[in-house]
């Protein structure tokens, strides 16, 4: 409306003028005798015109400049209004989440006097939130004040935050209970530079460090109590190891004494053997012949002294035969004179002579100078155990026997098609089948180093395998069982 107004007075002067000057002009036209003092009213009259033209032109500029800023201001008015309804909405949700921030904050002054502060901060200190406001720390909470005016001296004098320290005092939100507080000084400047205000954020670990505290001497009690059984174990460890090299050294002794055994055994075993062989065999035979020429002289003997001597000689023979064979049985000559592979022949051939429907095969993929000597005898022993537990027990028709190498280790094996049994029977010596029995193989093979199985079950045959490791090292190995070898096995052979 005044923009318009404005228009209309500009308008009005502007055409007064125009008319004015226009009527000079006819008059001079019309009344030539018109003074110069007329004339040149007219031409200032005239300038004057254009001069108020030119002003409105520049007046109607101005005023369509002013026009286009007022609108503008009227939107920056607006933009304004707006982004003050922003910042307060802002503030106040900053005021809220201050306020209601589950850690204590609050803002002090350069003299340490509380201009701000949030409900946990003065939950923490035991006042309320008006009662904080241009008061000091030391007025409301005098334990605490010393710390508060050194951390404020600190924060003042470097400008910069000191953030993780521990505060522990007393307040009266909990009197005579020492609490602890994790606090944050940070501090606020001005343009200058200046500290003008200090904002201050704590936690209550006043639990977590009861909790610390709790789990430290846990743990220091637990390290206590591990070190002293280790102590205990670390005992416990060298008086076992100390009784395992006493076993160790126990084992290679009864091993050593074992083979010892074993060898004296044989070597009594070959003497007796020999003795039977070459002394009371020879006795034997000598009086058998003595009788035989005693005999053939005897056409003048009644009867029945000759029947008598006939029954002599005869059982003489048959000891002769037994005799033999005992000597055998305690030492092969064959062992010594063809080795081992022919001693097998040579059992095989008597088991067949002695079973005649038997069949017997041999599986030998293996030469005499492959096996040790000191396993010969044990492959002899085994194998004279196991046929004669076939022989008397088996019922079988079908022997096999099995001599080979497998990579480090010499594979013996002996399997029958007869009734079989129960290994679980076997559980003492004095269930063993003959002889030396399947216990006495199993420490033959032990003790030299060897494993033994025995496969079996009622109705399905039985297959006794036995492997030795070649590496002479593997001989001496820690799990040996101790042999009790009895003195009755002489004497079980002889009967």
């Amino acid at each position: 409306m005044v923009r318009k107004s404005i228009f209309k007075v500009m308008g009005a002067v502007s055409v007064i003028v125009l008319l004015g000057n226009l009527n000079a002009i006819v008059d001079s036209v019309i009344h030539p005798e018109i003074s110069y003092f007329h004339k040149e009213h007219l031409i200032v009259g005239g300038i004057t015109g254009a001069v108020i033209i030119l002003l409105f032109i520049s007046l109607a500029f101005y005023i369509r400049h002013l026009n286009q800023a007022m609108k503008r201001n009227a939107q920056l008015d607006k933009d304004h209004q707006r982004v003050i309804a922003e910042m307060k909405l802002t503030l106040s949700e900053l005021e809220t989440i201050y306020n209601s921030a589950p850690v204590g904050l609050c803002v002090f002054d350069n003299q340490l006097s509380f201009i701000r502060i949030n409900e946990r901060m003065a939950e923490l200190n035991g006042f309320e939130i008006s009662e904080h406001i241009g008061r000091s720390p030391r007025d409301l909470l005098p334990g605490l004040a010393d710390k508060a005016d050194e951390m404020r001296d600190r924060v003042v004098e470097a400008g910069k935050s000191i953030l993780g320290i521990e505060i522990v005092g007393e307040t009266p939100a909990q009197p005579n209970v020492e609490r602890t507080w994790l606090e944050n000084w940070q501090p606020l400047k001005d343009e200058s530079g200046k500290v003008v205000r200090i904002n201050v954020m704590a936690v209550e670990i006043t639990e977590q460090k009861k909790l610390n505290q709790q789990l430290i001497k846990a743990r220091n009690e637990l390290e206590a109590k591990v070190k002293e059984r280790t102590a205990q174990l670390k005992t416990i460890v060298n008086s076992l190891e100390k009784e395992i090299a006493d076993r160790k050294e126990a084992q290679l002794r009864i091993h050593e004494l074992s083979h010892k055994s074993i060898e004296a055994m044989e070597v009594e075993r070959q003497s007796i053997s020999r003795e039977l062989h070459d002394s009371i065999g020879s006795s034997l035979a000598a009086i058998k012949l003595f009788l035989e020429e005693l005999f053939e002289k005897s056409s003048e003997w009644p009867d029945n002294n000759k029947e008598l001597c006939e029954k002599i000689i005869f059982n003489l023979t048959n000891t002769i035969k037994e005799t033999r064979r005992i000597s055998a049985n305690l030492r092969p000559h064959t062992l010594d004179d063809l080795g081992i592979l022919g001693t097998i022949d040579w059992h095989s051939r008597q088991i067949k002579d002695h079973i005649k429907d038997i069949e017997l095969i041999k599986k030998i993929d293996i030469c005499e100078e492959q096996i040790p000597e000191r396993l010969k005898i044990i492959i002899y022993r085994i194998l004279q155990e196991a046929l004669n537990n076939v022989t008397k027990h088996s019922q079988s028709d079908k022997i096999s026997i099995l001599l080979t190498i497998d990579g480090p280790e010499l594979i013996f094996e002996i399997e029958d098609n007869g009734c079989g049994f129960d290994p679980q029977s076997l559980s003492t010596k004095a269930e063993s089948l003959s002889g030396l029995g399947v216990l006495n193989m199993q420490e033959r093979a032990e003790i030299c180093g060897g494993s033994f199985s025995l496969h079996s079950r009622p109705g399905a045959g039985t297959r006794i395998s036995v492997s030795f490791p070649l590496n002479e090292e593997c001989i001496l190995k820690e799990q040996t069982a101790e042999l009790n070898l009895e003195e009755t096995d002489i004497q079980s052979e002889i009967q």
